[in-house]
């Protein structure tokens, strides 16, 4: 091989050997970057309270335990519930305060409702549907509470006309009222039986 063309081949293996020494730095520099990005990625999620935590099989137990309780407690409630039952049935699973909020937020058929309750959703309405017995029961009771509402706004008459009345009209209004009284007695024991 001639001199030149050793020097020739020499030069080219350096430059070589040097281009591939940059792109190993670019690929360096790319990877630092990289790394820099994901961290400040984590540390937004972080944040905003979106960091994946890393979940074990004890921890999916006491959770599932703890969003049992909390519907129960939520059912036991009649539906809705502020913090303070729910707190104390979560308390036992080593929940607290603010991890029943996070929880609350993640769990399927419980909402927050505008007034601060938590609630079970949805809400089934087919459920409070009354039978007919309960209707016409309804009906019998607006009867006699009409009757009732009745009675008592005609003895305020009868007792107005009571205090005017002398004499034997006096006597009568008197009956009447007594009568209207014993009335109104059956009809509160009625209603009060019934309700």
């Amino acid at each position: 091989m001639k001199k030149s063309d050793l020097q020739e081949y020499i030069r080219n293996q350096i430059i070589n050997e040097l281009s591939e020494d940059q792109k190993t730095q670019d690929d360096i520099k790319d990877t630092e970057e990289l790394i820099a990005k994901t961290k400040e990625l984590e540390k937004a999620k972080e944040d905003a309270g979106l960091a994946e935590e890393v979940v074990n099989e004890e921890d999916i137990k006491r959770r599932k335990e703890a969003e049992n309780a909390i519907r129960q407690t939520l059912k036991d409630e009649g539906g809705a519930a502020g913090l303070k039952p729910l707190v104390k049935a979560v308390k036992k699973f080593g929940f607290n305060k603010d991890e029943l909020v996070s929880l609350l937020k993640k769990i399927v058929k419980v909402d927050k409702h505008k007034h601060g309750d938590y609630i079970l959703t949805p809400i089934n309405e087919d459920e409070d549907e009354p039978s007919d017995a309960d209707i016409k029961k309804n009906k019998s009771m607006a009867k006699y509470a009409e009757e009732l509402a009745r009675t008592t706004s005609d003895m305020r008459t009868l007792a107005r006309d009571y205090s005017k009345a002398e004499g034997q009209e006096k006597e009568n209004l008197l009956k009447k009222l007594k009568s209207k009284t014993k009335l109104k007695k059956e009809l509160e024991a009625i209603l009060d039986i019934k309700a």
